[in-house]
């Protein structure tokens, strides 16, 4: 298993921490990260969008099957 680490501005603000709090809890409890890549552009590129989709929806149906509990 991997450590999470959040990025902290100087701050010591964690943006993605503070996007999570403000979510529903219904919400909350669905937040999944499919993978990871480094951005060189402002566009995401299809690839790696279709990437996530292609695992969310494998997550969705394994879950469904009750291989994955959350």
């Amino acid at each position: 298993m991997y450590e999470v680490i959040f990025y902290l501005d100087k701050r010591e603000r964690c943006p993605a921490e503070e996007f999570l709090d403000q979510l529903e809890l219904r919400i909350k409890a669905k937040v999944i990260i499919t993978h990871g890549f480094s951005k060189k552009s402002d566009r995401i590129p299809v690839g790696e969008i279709e990437r996530a989709e292609r695992s969310m929806r494998d997550f969705l149906q394994r879950h469904e099957r009750g291989e994955i509990e959350l």
